[in-house]
């Protein structure tokens, strides 16, 4: 038998990539211009600053919630009721998706049938 649970995965999404390709979206987008796109670059990286800083102010009022990295995604964790209520501010990103489990009898029957 084969049950269905909802899993719920929150993360926080800054606008910061790599450096290097941060640099080079800024110059496609301003024809090559140097200073503009490292004037672009600066502002990509105040609104990263910004959402950090105002991320933290929230997070200091539910010392339950945890983030942790790896290599591109930040994850937060926490009571799905706080991390439901960030998401709905915008503060973080909430993807749902079905996890499958099948019954360990279900496989055992299986396994038998084969052999």
């Amino acid at each position: 038998m084969t049950t269905a649970t909802t899993v719920k995965f929150f993360t926080l999404q800054l606008p910061v990539f790599k450096q290097g390709s941060d640099f080079a979206a800024c110059l496609d987008a301003n024809d090559n211009n140097t200073i503009l796109a490292l004037e672009d670059l600066a502002n990509t990286y105040k609104a990263s600053s910004k959402a950090c800083l105002e991320l933290a102010t929230e997070l200091a009022k539910y010392p339950q919630v945890s983030l942790s990295g790896d290599v591109h995604t930040i994850s937060v964790d926490g009571p799905d009721e706080v991390l439901v209520e960030l998401a709905k501010k915008g503060l973080v990103d909430m993807e749902e998706y079905e996890d499958e489990d099948e019954d360990e009898d279900e496989d055992e029957d299986e396994d038998e049938d084969e052999g």
